[in-house]
């Protein structure tokens, strides 16, 4: 039968601890590589979102309008050379690299009502806030 004392138990935790928090870590890190920041702000009569894609160029970058969602899509090739001076070899590497993020918004929105810009690394959206509203029309009942 296996028996733990107080100094084991102690020392398998703190083991455990540390497995965890290295998990965390690492999995801050490969969001960090698949996402962006994302910034919501709103005025009386405007939604803005500002992401932030430095390592992008606006020809790199795509939106799709959702009812009530924003997806933006930033997709660039990546290429690596590594050069080996002892056998005078150049090694070429390119890799596709694609980050998304969807946000959500509070009210319905139409792909002609936004605005985007691109500057400095960062990609403005400006939606106003018209109030669409979401009747349903009631029909007369056939009586019989």
């Amino acid at each position: 039968m296996l028996s733990f004392n107080d100094r084991s138990l102690s020392s398998w935790l703190k083991s455990f601890e540390d497995l965890v928090d290295k998990g965390f870590i690492q999995y801050k890190q490969i969001m960090e590589n698949l996402s962006f920041m994302v910034e919501t702000d709103e005025t009386p009569d405007t939604y803005i979102i500002q992401a932030h894609l430095q390592d992008y160029r606006m020809k790199d970058i795509q939106l799709e309008v959702f009812d009530q969602a924003v997806r933006i899509v930033a997709q660039r090739n990546e290429t690596t050379q590594l050069e080996n001076a002892l056998n005078k070899t150049r090694q070429t590497a390119s890799q596709v690299k694609r980050i998304e993020r969807v946000i959500p918004l509070p009210f319905r929105v139409r792909q002609e009502d936004l605005r985007a810009t691109f500057g400095d690394g960062v990609l403005k959206i400006a939606i106003p806030k018209k109030a669409l509203p979401n009747y349903i029309d009631i029909e007369i009942e056939d009586e019989q």
